[in-house]
């Protein structure tokens, strides 16, 4: 058993003409067992990684933080067979408190043809002939979306004497407000030919994006 903790960090300032920002820590450990019965070969993978950065700009903070753990295992069998299925359980400050949390499995299985007996006569000019298919979830944060409430500058307005700074709204709370996913399903064929002469991969894919995160303008009342 290979135990493995990696803990990296690194800080930056930067100074610009719209404030101070920073970014913090990133800590992650891993733990692999690798092991050998006969023509099975087994790794599993685990670690659980955690990020937290910070903005400031003037008088304003910004906090954010993503935790989760993961899983793998590979299984190959006599070079012919190879399957690895993982999963990812992660969540981000970003979302909203009923939706922090997400799950992202993956699958994947290859057959390397070439190494199978019937294909002996066709060692003088292929080389390796594999056959694969995949099918994963990944969550992706999106850019400015968060689900806290935000508030924006609006105008100024004379009270009691002095000019205000008025604020309003800019951006509603979300409760739901969860992770975009990538969905993709892919099936290829790897070839080698010609003692390494020739390479190439074919490949059929399906991609799509649910749950998909973008700006909504909502209808606003008037005088609000």
């Amino acid at each position: 058993i290979i135990y493995r903790l990696h803990v990296a960090s690194r800080i930056w300032i930067i100074i610009n003409a719209f404030g101070l920002k920073c970014y913090s820590m990133i800590i992650q450990s891993c733990k692999s067992y690798s092991n050998s019965f006969g023509n099975i070969s087994l790794n599993i993978n685990g670690g659980s990684p955690f990020c937290s950065y910070c903005t400031v700009r003037f008088f304003c903070k910004g906090y954010n933080k993503i935790a989760g753990v993961f899983g793998r295992v590979t299984y190959s069998w006599k070079n012919l067979l190879t399957a690895t299925a993982s999963l990812r359980y992660e969540g981000s400050s970003k979302f909203g408190k009923n939706k922090k949390y997400g799950y992202f499995p993956a699958v994947s299985a290859a057959w390397t043809v070439s190494n199978m007996p019937f294909m002996e006569g066709t060692r003088g000019w292929l080389d390796e002939l594999r056959v694969r298919a995949s099918y994963g979830v990944t969550g992706r944060r999106g850019g400015s979306n968060v689900a806290r409430p935000t508030y924006g500058s609006h105008g100024q307005y004379y009270m009691d004497g002095e000019w205000v700074k008025g604020y309003r709204p800019a951006a509603n709370e979300n409760p739901d407000l969860r992770w975009e996913k990538l969905v993709a399903t892919n099936l290829g064929v790897d070839f080698v030919l010609l003692d390494n002469s020739l390479r190439g991969s074919l490949d059929l894919y399906d991609r799509r994006s649910p749950d998909l995160l973008y700006n909504y303008t909502a209808p606003q009342p008037p005088f609000i």
